[in-house]
């Protein structure tokens, strides 16, 4: 969890980004989901239900199918940007993608949205400081249209302020021209990795083209 001075800091970005029109209210037609979506976000146990609730909420108010197709990875949407640091050397972009049509050829859902939250330990552990989080989940935006440039796709911010919870449509164009200008004064507020939870002696396969005995 960050600590109390992080938190004052991370949240006047939040602030920032909401004062300048860039996370907005997320409501059903910021979706445009007709036979649902694929949501790719977090794994993280205590804010999967809000998130995925919302998710469902979302498509209700738009009057769309129920059909939230979840891929949950530690860090969420941010994961598929080609500049994303964590877990890079699992290919867990690769993953998402491959997962994301597949979901697409197997439920012919055209709508994807793209979440992460905070705070998140996944990105806490990497040292990435919540604008970065923010900016490659932007970036992966860029990068699910170029291959397929038919998909709808949405990008969304989940906050835990401690009291409640919310969750925040993020314009795409908002957020890329508000960082041209303003995105300096934040983009240097980051803090050192946590290595605090890193397990000792975690046995891993050093590769995925072979499969254990």
């Amino acid at each position: 969890m960050p600590t109390r001075a992080e938190r004052k800091i991370d949240e006047r970005l939040i602030r920032e980004l909401r004062n300048k029109g860039v996370l907005l209210d997320a409501e059903g037609h910021k979706l445009d989901s007709p036979k649902g979506a694929i949501l790719v976000t977090c794994a993280d146990c205590d804010q999967f239900e809000d998130i995925f609730n919302h998710t469902l909420e979302m498509l209700r108010k738009g009057g769309y199918e129920e059909r939230p197709q979840p891929l949950s990875q530690h860090g969420g949407g941010m994961l598929i940007s080609e500049t994303c640091p964590l877990d890079r050397k699992y290919k867990i972009d690769e993953y998402l993608l491959l997962n994301i049509a597949r979901a697409r050829h197997m439920k012919a859902i055209n709508t994807l949205a793209l979440l992460v939250h905070y705070p998140c330990g996944a990105a806490r552990l990497a040292g990435i400081p919540l604008f970065d989080v923010i900016e490659h989940n932007v970036a992966a935006k860029r990068r699910v249209k170029s291959l397929w440039p038919e998909l709808k796709v949405g990008c969304f911010v989940h906050v835990d302020y401690l009291d409640r919870k919310r969750t925040y449509f993020l314009s795409h164009d908002a957020f890329t021209e508000w960082a041209l200008e303003y995105g300096e004064e934040f983009r240097t507020q980051a803090h050192a990795p946590d290595n605090s939870c890193e397990p000792e002696g975690l046995i891993i396969f050093p590769s995925f083209s072979t499969v254990p005995p």
